[in-house]
């Protein structure tokens, strides 16, 4: 039972700011909060929920005031935790942007009471397959763990109950971000990649993988094997895990490949990787703004970011135990935030 007094196992965090992002906030947010709450209560998963609210605009309600139903139940508890503008100017003292997603989630990762932590995001919500997979309480220490990400369209039907809303969303999955289970490396499930859609041509899979291996040398092969996709979506690992890696890294700017450097920054830190086998996956909402390669936002129109060769280079350091990215009091951890439940 999940009480105040027993431990949750498994923490999912979650970040947002009502600015408006992505449109219908309030239906997407439920939506998510609802299949979450509902799962873990028929698959007997105990969990909180830290939704972390940055920087709230005065002009729009709260995110508590745009939340529908208590959510809370045996199983479930949510959390909510305010970062208020005072100390979002003192975090970002040149205030290139008005929501720091990363360091947000380093704020609920440092609150988080759970033996595992989920960083993911208020317009994910996972499949029953995935919450029947965590209730059998396997995950193991020293890993980090990815799921496939499909994208469903905003038309999605987020009012009907979660059984027709999951049955929806498998049948109607617009693209798939993520990489296969047993041939890490390999982007199996974007479609562009016709090559990797048909189980007869699996024989050639470690030899594509031996030529990107040769192409890419060593260093850049490892990376190449670590699953990047759309992992600000689904990132999960032990508490101790994301304690060990010093959560994501607090860069100021624009948050682009962030959420890859957590990951090569686990796997240099000696952490095994685990994917999940596709029908354990999460579904991720369309809307505008939405990440994927298809309609990947020009990078002249962003605020300043790390490019990818930023990150290699920094990568490059991590692997040689030069490169540590944050310091002791990462995710605002001098600060006393406000928190309901």
């Amino acid at each position: 039972m999940n009480t105040g007094s027993t431990q949750p196992y498994l923490s999912i965090v979650m970040t947002a700011r009502n600015d408006g992002h992505g449109g219908n906030l309030r239906e997407r947010i439920n939506a998510s909060l609802i299949v979450w709450s509902a799962l873990c209560l028929e698959y007997i998963l105990s969990i909180e929920i830290l939704l972390v609210e940055w920087n709230p605009l005065p002009s729009h309600p709260p995110l508590r005031d745009i939340i529908d139903h208590n959510y809370n139940n045996t199983y479930v508890r949510l959390r909510i935790i305010t970062v208020p503008a005072s100390v979002h100017s003192q975090a970002d003292k040149e205030d290139p942007l008005a929501f720091h997603q990363m360091i947000a989630k380093n704020v609920g990762i440092r609150a988080a009471k759970g033996l595992f932590i989920l960083c993911t995001n208020i317009d994910v919500f996972p499949d029953s397959n995935l919450i029947q997979l965590l209730a059998e309480r396997e995950l193991e220490e020293n890993t980090f763990y990815r799921a496939l990400r499909a994208d469903i369209p905003a038309s999605a039907p987020l009012e009907s109950s979660v059984s027709k809303l999951i049955e929806y969303a498998r049948r109607h999955i617009i693209r798939k971000m993520g990489m296969h289970p047993q041939w890490p490396g390999l982007k199996i499930y974007k479609t562009q990649y016709f090559l990797y859609r048909y189980q007869s041509l699996k024989f050639l899979y470690p030899f594509l993988l031996l030529i990107k291996q040769i192409v890419l040398g060593s260093f850049r092969y490892k990376i190449s094997t670590i699953d990047k996709e759309a992992s600000g979506d689904f990132t999960l690992m032990s508490k101790s895990g994301w304690i060990k890696i010093k959560g994501y890294h607090e860069w100021k700017g624009y948050p682009l490949h962030i959420d890859s450097l957590a990951l090569i920054q686990a796997y240099f830190k000696g952490m095994k990787q685990v994917i999940f086998r596709s029908e354990c996956c999460i579904y991720h909402i369309d809307h505008p703004g939405s990440w994927h390669e298809e309609d990947a936002p020009d990078p002249k129109t962003l605020p300043p970011y790390l490019s990818w060769q930023d990150i290699l280079t920094i990568a490059e350091q991590i692997q040689k135990g030069r490169f540590d990215y944050n310091d002791d009091f990462w995710g605002l951890s001098a600060h006393t935030l406000k928190e309901e439940k």
